[in-house]
């Protein structure tokens, strides 16, 4: 409930900052995440990403007929929290280079993946 209930708020931060780009970025402080979802969700989600130097972003994404190349991050660590499962829309999938292989995580909403900056993806 109380997952469902910060996921939904994040949603409705998201939206509300929309102004009609197809591609939404919002570089978030930790106050503006805790105005969104509430100091106790953002304890939560702390006390399971215990980042003291880490950047917040949100990012909401319309279908589009674009893709992002592989890269790899500026950031030691980067930690996604999809918004949407991804069963409900069609592409948009996080792919990891490894030495194995693409690797696409499935990723339902709230899940986590935590990757480094030596990950292309």
């Amino acid at each position: 409930q109380a997952y469902e209930t910060a996921r939904a708020a994040l949603v409705a931060c998201a939206d509300a900052r929309q102004t009609g780009e197809s591609d939404l970025k919002l570089d978030l402080t930790r106050e503006d995440l805790a105005a969104c979802v509430g100091a106790a969700a953002l304890d939560r989600l702390l006390a399971f990403v215990p980042f003291d130097d880490a950047s917040i972003k949100l990012r909401r994404v319309e279908p589009a007929e674009k893709l992002i190349n592989f890269h790899t991050d500026v950031t030691p660590r980067t930690v996604q929290i999809p918004l949407v499962d991804d069963t409900a829309y069609a592409g948009g999938r996080l792919v990891f280079a490894t030495r194995e292989g693409l690797v696409a995580p499935r990723r339902p909403a709230g899940s986590a993946t935590i990757h480094t900056n030596r990950v292309a993806h």
